[in-house]
């Protein structure tokens, strides 16, 4: 009989009977050098066919050459050995996993690759999902032996052989008749260097509807940090938990109780996602798309009452160190599956640059972009948008705010998010006395982070303030469309009396200006009138801003007038400037909130209040999203928000 009660579930319950289905995983993390294995053992026993059982391994290096490994063998049924009853030792071919080990070969000649892992036990398995649930007479089973656990060992590609020291690994153990339709799954063994701390996060979906309406999902969350265990898995915390897939390759979820929010997003770029597609054993297609590499951020808040306000109190992070599998009865948009046989994974489609051509509306050529040297941002410039959260100024007049130059990106397509500790430093370059409150208060700051689709004009010529006043006067301009990304945390530490540092500050890190990547300039520019622009943001695919640039308020002379001044009367080659966002930005502050909040709570409150807005919007920018600013004939700008903070 087996030893203990994490090697019994391990056991080999269908051994290949027809209309049954059985997998053992492996997974092998090393934080460190950010290297992962992930180790496969699979039957599918289908009532018309043959049982197809494979061995699969798959290596990932993120910072390294290449995508990292991948081999597969099909193994013929005359060579599986489920082993001994009582006993967890399966052999599949030439490979074979058992109580603390898993070795053997996978894949065929050169393409071969030969391991041997060794990882401790536990004694008793995990049991991370709802009671109730392991009582049910579901369609299939999730087993947790073993996990955070080490390994050692090592696997040999082409002959060179890497060793595997101290790593963190978990083991599952899945079989039933026919998998969920849909489950998202996230392990992090490690977080923030810290190996005390781990995360699991679970939801399964058995069917998206019963009797023709949406069926219930079923979540569950652990997490682990130095200073507290959540074991948030029993049916009765699941209201607490929302799981949802943003983009492809990426998960964000929130639980959120009474005095505790936890949020989790989690991310893996299309270069790290491998996919499969298996059958279930009546030969139903499921869609499984996975990463041994993605990156992790984990936000704890926590609120002294139950009617008090949420306030940041730790974040911890994992790069490129997490699996994250999401399985569908679908597959995700622009990621090609491979099948469940395959020996190697196919390449991923490159992304389509080709999009319908736009006449312009005036005659004029693109030419290539000139040296930047200064860049102004103009807010408020549509009437539609005069309720949006913006400093207390005259809305008949321009606005103005200064974005450092080092924003400027025509080039490149990942924007990092500003990360915690540079925003801080930044803010108490500011105002140094902010350290005592933010010691006190914040555990970290969230960027809360926002996109702005704008038409801009680039200064070609030098343009002096008493020429604007010339109705003839056409100077050389080129147009342009830009995503003016702004971290609206900085922004909300206006006191009331200079807001214009921190509206500045959110708007100057690196790299928060992707613009289209050529100019148009206009035979003759008109500065009376605005040229016919449609202006639209996307965010995974879905519109969140709609608008022309006819509808700004301020025609492009008051505009360049308004920049002239803050320039000393003279606007040099190169000076860019921003004309304004529509509505439509992920932080929206009505005008009768903004009303009662500015006479009821101090800027900390303010923040509190928006840090609440942000917990439950899924509007702000968040690691894996792809933003797309669309500027009709000019042309449009695509990025992804990436997980690395940026200065």
């Amino acid at each position: 009989m087996a030893k203990t009660p994490a090697e019994r579930v391990n056991l080999p319950v269908f051994r290949g009977r027809d209309g049954t289905f059985e997998t053992w995983e492996l997974f092998v993390l090393e934080p460190r050098s950010r290297r992962s294995t992930a180790v496969r053992f699979a039957v599918v026993a289908r009532p018309d066919a043959a049982p197809l059982a494979t061995v699969t391994l798959q290596t990932t290096v993120p910072d390294g050459p290449g995508a990292g490994s991948f081999a597969r063998t099909v193994v013929p049924p005359e060579r599986l050995d489920f082993g001994p009853t009582g006993r967890f030792h399966v052999r599949f071919g030439d490979a074979e996993i058992g109580h603390g080990f898993c070795r053997g070969v996978a894949g065929e000649g050169s393409a071969a690759v030969r391991f041997n892992l060794r990882f401790t036990t536990q004694r008793t398995p995990s049991e991370r999902t709802p009671t109730l649930l392991r009582h049910l007479p579901l369609p299939m089973r999730r087993e947790h032996p073993h996990t955070e656990v080490r390994v050692d060992g090592w696997f040999e590609v082409a002959g060179e052989r890497t060793d595997v020291r101290f790593a963190l690994g978990t083991q599952l153990h899945e079989y039933g008749e026919r998998r969920f339709e849909e489950a998202r799954w996230l392990y992090a063994p490690e977080l923030g260097g810290d190996e005390s701390a781990a995360l699991e996060l679970l939801q399964t979906r058995i069917e998206r509807k019963v009797l023709g309406l949406p069926a219930p999902a079923f979540a569950s969350l652990f997490l682990r940090t130095e200073q507290e265990e959540l074991e948030l898995s029993e049916l009765r915390d699941g209201w607490m938990h929302r799981v949802d897939a943003l983009a492809t390759g990426s998960i964000h979820a929130r639980s959120i109780s009474s005095n505790r929010a936890v949020v989790v997003h989690a991310h893996a770029p299309e270069s790290r996602l491998s996919a499969h597609r298996e059958h279930d054993p009546d030969g139903t297609p499921r869609y499984v798309a996975r990463s041994t590499a993605a990156d992790v951020t984990v936000e704890i808040y926590e609120r002294p009452s139950r009617f008090g306000r949420f306030r940041p109190k730790q974040q911890l992070v994992a790069r490129g160190s997490a699996v994250l599998e999401l399985l569908g009865p679908e597959p995700s948009p622009g990621v090609v599956y491979a099948e469940p046989d395959a020996s190697t994974l196919p390449e991923s489609p490159r992304r389509s640059s080709e999009r319908a051509h736009v006449v312009p509306p005036t005659e004029g050529r693109f030419e290539a972009h000139p040296e930047v040297l200064a860049i102004y941002a103009a807010s408020l410039s549509y009437r539609s948008n005069l309720e949006e959260a913006a400093p207390d100024e005259d809305p008949d007049r321009p606005l103005l705010l200064r974005k450092s130059h080092r924003t400027w990106l025509p080039l490149g397509d990942e924007v990092s998010m500003p990360d915690s500790d540079v925003v801080v430093q930044s803010l108490l370059a500011i105002e140094p006395e902010l350290a005592k409150v933010l010691g006190a208060r914040f555990g970290f700051l969230p960027a809360l982070l926002d996109y702005e689709v704008e038409l801009g004009l680039l200064v070609l010529d030098e343009i002096r303030i008493e020429r604007l006043e010339d109705p003839s006067f056409s100077p050389r301009l080129g147009w342009f469309v830009a995503n003016d990304l702004t971290a609206r945390v900085c922004q909300l530490f206006d006191d009331g009396r200079d807001a214009r540092p921190f509206w500045e500050l959110g708007k100057s890190f690196a790299g928060l200006c992707p613009v289209s990547d050529r100019l148009f300039v206009p035979t003759r520019a008109p500065l009376d009138a605005w040229p016919n622009v449609p202006l639209r943001t996307t965010v995974n695919g879905q519109v969140r801003q709609q608008a022309n640039a006819r509808e700004i308020r301020h025609t492009p002379r008051e505009l360049l007038r308004a920049c002239a001044r803050a320039r000393g009367g003279v606007l040099e080659p190169g000076v860019a400037l921003l004309t304004g966002t529509p509505t439509g930005v992920a932080f929206r502050v009505s005008a009768w909130r903004k009303f009662l909040e500015d006479r009821l709570l101090d800027r900390f409150g303010r923040l509190e209040a928006a840090f609440g807005l942000y917990l439950e919007s899924p509007d702000f920018l968040r690691p894996g999203d792809r933003v797309v600013v669309d500027g009709g004939f000019l042309g449009s700008r695509s990025i992804v928000i990436g997980s690395g903070g940026v200065s």
